[in-house]
């Protein structure tokens, strides 16, 4: 499973880009608990994962507490905006 570990306002955040991973949406709440744990892993304030839309757009963002509670999109999203030159460009309309 390939990640980014990013930081910024002191915060840090794990994203993962289900675009390309897959994964089942029920394991993202594990895999936040597992990876945001600062002593036996990575270490993060939270999971955030680009995952495929819903209802138009591009893409959707989901976002977990280091608990894994899911959890509204935090101030730090503008981390994210440095994000995208790893996720595919969508096609063109």
């Amino acid at each position: 499973m390939r990640f980014t570990k990013i930081n910024g306002a002191g915060n840090d955040f794990i994203i993962l880009n289900n675009l390309e991973e897959h994964l089942d949406h029920s394991l993202f709440p594990s895999i936040a608990r597992i990876l945001c744990h600062r002593h036996l892993s990575i270490g993060a304030d939270g999971l955030m994962v680009t995952d495929t839309p819903q209802q138009g757009g591009d893409y959707r963002m989901l976002f977990y507490n280091s608990d894994g509670s899911a959890a509204v999109p935090p101030g730090p999203i503008r981390l994210w905006a440095t994000f995208p030159p790893s996720i595919p460009t969508p096609p063109s309309r």
